[in-house]
């Protein structure tokens, strides 16, 4: 309200000084002399009133406020294991930053509050609502007043994230440590499964010997520890993740 207050003073008082003016312009050309004190009365005004349009050009004076709203279906910034992952620098100095997906390109989040809204909703699809509070020139008196200047200036930016039930948000540190996690706990594989080998072949050997040196034999019991295994280490691994996920989580 003090700022409508403060750009329609300015507006009326550039009013004011033009039409003094224009009074002081018919005066001379029907009596042939100058109303000094009109004419220096309006130069003092639009004076006064111009340098008031150039202090609030950064308020957008004269323009009309218009919300541009988009949304946009978004994807998870990666997938680990199955479980889908929205990225955030979780800045409290900074603007917070989520990075998601769309269209098979990384996107980062930009908010004029620096603190993007993010709630989870009953669905399978994340969305991104953004709103972008625009000036516009929208009357042929802003047109006048404005004159010579942008006609629509983009302001402030707020955005919305909704997200799944099933995906989380996390800090990058968080998800960059889960990543080496899941790495580390692969590279168990295969010191397992050759262990699991020797242990089957030899178990299968008390009951026939010829798998001592049936390499068949050996490689189907081979492929069926690979397979064991890996069911195995992947089912543990993705049992320790979701603990750290549900611990690392921004919305609890």
């Amino acid at each position: 309200m003090e700022r409508f207050w403060r750009n329609s003073t300015v507006i009326v008082l550039l009013v004011l000084g033009l039409v003094l003016l224009i009074i002081s312009g018919v005066r001379y050309w029907q009596r042939g002399r100058f109303h000094w004190v009109t004419i220096v009365t309006g130069i003092i005004l639009v004076v006064f009133s111009g340098i008031g349009i150039h202090l609030t050009q950064s308020q957008h004076f004269g323009m009309s406020k218009i919300p541009v709203e988009k949304t946009q279906k978004i994807d998870p910034a990666t997938s680990l294991m199955g479980y889908k992952i929205i990225a955030t620098n979780n800045s409290h100095s900074t603007a917070e930053v989520y990075t998601y997906r769309r269209d098979g390109k990384t996107y980062q989040t930009t908010d004029s509050d620096k603190r993007p809204s993010v709630k989870k909703i009953v669905g399978k699809q994340g969305v991104l609502n953004t709103t972008m509070n625009t000036y516009q020139v929208t009357s042929p008196w802003q047109q006048i007043l404005l004159v010579g200047m942008p006609t629509m200036i983009k302001g402030e930016s707020y955005t919305k994230i909704e997200i799944p039930q099933d995906w989380y948000v996390i800090n990058q540190n968080d998800l960059i440590s889960d990543q080496k996690f899941v790495t580390e706990q692969s590279k168990q594989i295969p010191n397992k499964v050759a262990s699991e080998t020797t242990k089957a072949i030899q178990d299968a050997a008390k009951d026939d010997d010829s798998v001592l040196t049936d390499k068949g034999k050996q490689k189907d019991l081979q492929d069926k520890a690979i397979s064991d295994v890996t069911n195995q280490v992947n089912d543990e691994t993705k049992q320790a993740l979701a603990k750290r996920l549900n611990q690392q989580t921004e919305l609890k």
